[in-house]
């Protein structure tokens, strides 16, 4: 039979360091079933916490837009322009948590990542425990009971815990990227509007194209090409909600020859044309 102690001041110290003696939830909420869910641009002075359920939309961050998708987390520290929506068609299932007066290590009050870190990432080995703080948020929330402001406070600090466990974990693997991974995504990066392949990358950075799809993928989880794919799409996304530009000459301008094909691939990442995307969501 097993008998063990796991004593705190033998554990290594907390990096990043977070303060939350004097947390204050400001709201919890959710928007459910709603196909036509599309928030106008704005910003708070406090954080807030989104988390994607079920179903597919957008958020827009300081102009940058971002597909959404079951298992997604999303951070918006103070500040920060944005406005989420669905897509055509989607009921998105989208939980959020506002929080204020905390500290992460030496960041500005309020702020739980860094304002360089990606705002969005996949909620990955931790869904069931993120899912499962979010749901007795709201439910506390809803149904007012004896404590529900102290369970609140604790379900929220836990979760902002783990938030920042799933972020700094991520970057440990960021920055632990292979440098022959690194000078592939830098050069799609900086030629995305060319027409690029498999065999063309290979050629560019002298790896082996069997070799660089392998490593690519098990080293940021998606290939190449679909990375790519994402990164051209991305860009079209603000060249309709930000330009007058025709979908004919944004195609062109993201590297896609045929304006059939890019309306084909945006469809397909976004859940709606180019046409639609642009009449649903531009502010």
């Amino acid at each position: 039979m097993a008998h063990t102690h796991y004593y705190q001041s033998a554990l290594p110290s907390e990096t990043p360091s977070i303060q939350l003696e004097n947390l204050s939830v400001v709201y919890t909420g959710f928007v459910q079933n709603d196909p036509e869910f599309n928030a106008e641009l704005h910003t708070h002075d406090f954080c807030e916490i989104l988390y994607v359920l079920s179903g597919n939309g957008i958020i827009s961050m300081e102009g940058i837009i971002y597909p959404l998708k079951p298992g997604d987390l999303i951070v918006v520290n103070p500040g920060v322009r944005h406005c989420e929506s669905s897509v055509s068609g989607s009921k998105m299932h989208l939980v959020f948590l506002a929080v204020e007066k905390f500290q992460v290590g030496s960041l500005e009050p309020n702020h739980l990542i860094e304002n360089d870190m990606p705002p969005v990432i996949a909620g990955q080995d931790y869904r069931y425990k993120i899912e499962s703080y979010f749901t007795d948020l709201i439910s506390e929330s809803a149904d007012k009971i004896m404590l529900s402001t102290a369970m609140n406070l604790a379900l929220a600090s836990a979760l902002m815990i783990l938030i920042l466990r799933v972020y700094h974990s991520r970057n440990e693997r960021v920055s632990d990227l292979k440098e022959e991974c690194r000078r592939i995504k830098d050069y799609i990066d900086k030629n995305y509007t060319s027409p690029i392949t498999l065999d063309s990358l290979s050629e560019q950075v002298y790896i082996s194209k069997y070799y660089l799809s392998h490593i690519f993928k098990s080293q940021t989880g998606t290939s190449p090409i679909k990375y790519l794919i994402n990164k051209r799409i991305s860009e079209a996304a603000q060249l309709l909600l930000h330009s007058d530009l025709s979908i004919r000459d944004i195609a062109l301008q993201v590297g896609y020859d045929d304006p059939v094909y890019f309306s084909q691939m945006f469809k397909k990442v976004m859940d709606e044309s180019p046409a639609a995307y642009r009449t649903n969501h531009k502010v």
